[in-house]
């Protein structure tokens, strides 16, 4: 049951005036376009009760509803109302062709259009033709005041409604603003199918504007205040997006900052991580000098043992490795026994880094059985008078010195060196 409080305006000026007055409480402003219908032999409107196909702001949206048994008393209406929403374009094809409300089977309003009021489907249905109404919608002291415009083709009425739980208290308030705002007004005895039906407006409107106009008017006037109410609905739109951007863009400036604050900790935490954990060689670099060992060649050796030894702040004289005075006469004893353990082992020579000290001792006597046993070519020549070839007699091994690799194999270098030897 929808109950409204229905209160009747004389003229535009009193429409205009309480437009004015209620202007700061306005909420949205609705084009509606109302069609009627009912059966070929009037068994709706019979039992008081209507079909109503409602278009809202050209064709936005569609609602089908039926009204069935209206009463209007002290400004009051109350009368069953049931609503469904219906797709435009169906709609508007139902108006063209009504017929086609019978085929929408899945309408409750229809099964009952049917059932209740005993419309067949061969019976059919006509269209009534129907009315446009400009609806103001305010939000005034809790309640929803609707200011209406309804334009028929025989001239233009004006009402303010209010749908209420209490009507006879919501009626006063609405009473005392519109006398205190010195606006006339008068209780409604009919609703505005009524009046579409009777064609004529009720006693008391004031026609005359509509009698000095020309034919048309009517319909400018509404194109007008459908203009209006687009171009509101416009500004709306684009407020509600501006909002909206705004509202997107600090969700992702809020996500920014968080994300720069997570990185910042993350790298505070990389950084007491690396400066609380400090490295092997900065630990020990003795432990890493002592722990080193020869696993290639020996300038390999010596470019790892470099860096160490300088961390180490080993004095020179500390070394001990054949009786040498220095690191460097070290080395060159060093390289002088990788020499002689490549030669053993038959293989090539490893590269030889120039240094500035030899132990003049052992490269003489060194160099003396190479030089007292090295190889006499045997000159061949071909039976075929070519050029002739020289054959070499490789040299015998130099024998080196039992004490040295004794020492060497207590430092760790040749520790495989005698087994080699042996066999």
């Amino acid at each position: 049951m929808e109950v409204e409080v229905k209160l009747r305006l004389p003229d535009s000026n009193a429409h205009q005036k309480l437009s004015t007055v209620l202007s700061p409480f306005q909420v949205k402003t609705l084009a509606q376009e109302n069609i009627f219908f009912d059966s070929k032999n009037s068994q709706l409107t019979s039992n008081l009760a209507v079909l109503r196909l409602r278009f809202y702001n050209l064709d936005s949206h569609c609602v089908l509803s039926l009204k069935a048994r209206p009463t209007m008393s002290n400004g009051v209406s109350r009368v069953e109302e049931q609503e469904e929403p219906l797709d435009p374009q169906i709609g508007r094809m139902c108006v063209a062709e009504p017929w086609r409300l019978s085929t929408l089977e899945s309408s409750n309003i229809m099964g009952r259009v049917r059932e209740e009021f005993g419309v067949k489907e061969n019976q059919g249905f006509v269209c009534l033709g129907g009315f446009r109404n400009v609806r103001q919608v305010f939000d005034w002291k809790g309640l929803k005041l609707e200011l209406d415009e309804t334009i028929y083709d025989f001239g233009t009425s004006y009402e303010i409604e209010c749908e209420s739980k209490e009507p006879e208290r919501d009626k006063r308030l609405i009473e005392g603003m519109l006398k205190e705002n010195g606006i006339e007004f008068s209780y409604s005895k009919v609703n505005k199918f009524a009046v579409f039906r009777s064609g004529k407006l009720p006693h008391g409107i004031r026609a005359t504007r509509f009698l000095e106009i020309e034919e048309g008017m009517c319909s400018f006037e509404w194109e007008r205040r459908v203009t209006v109410m687009m171009q509101e609905l416009e500004q709306r739109q684009e407020t509600m997006q501006k909002e909206a951007e705004q509202q997107h863009q600090q969700a992702l400036d809020e996500i920014k900052a968080l994300l720069i604050g997570l990185s910042s900790r993350n790298m505070e935490i990389a950084s007491f991580v690396t400066q609380g954990e400090p490295t092997r060689e900065m630990e020990d670099p003795l432990e890493d000098l002592r722990n080193l060992k020869q696993e290639f060649t020996m300038q390999v050796y010596m470019d790892s043992f470099d860096p160490l030894h300088s961390k180490t702040e080993i004095q020179e004289d500390e070394v001990r490795m054949f009786n040498a005075r220095t690191l460097l006469e070290a080395y060159s004893l060093a390289r002088l026994q990788e020499m002689t353990v490549a030669v053993i082992k038959n293989n090539a020579k490893p590269a030889i880094k120039s240094t500035t000290f030899v132990n003049t001792s052992l490269l003489s006597s060194t160099s003396s059985n190479l030089q007292s046993d090295s190889p006499k070519p045997i000159v061949t020549r071909d039976q075929f008078g070519l050029l002739p070839t020289p054959f070499i007699q490789l040299p015998k091994l130099a024998s080196v010195p039992l004490r040295y690799l004794r020492s060497l194999a207590k430092l760790g270098r040749l520790e495989n060196f005698e087994s080699e030897k042996s066999n």
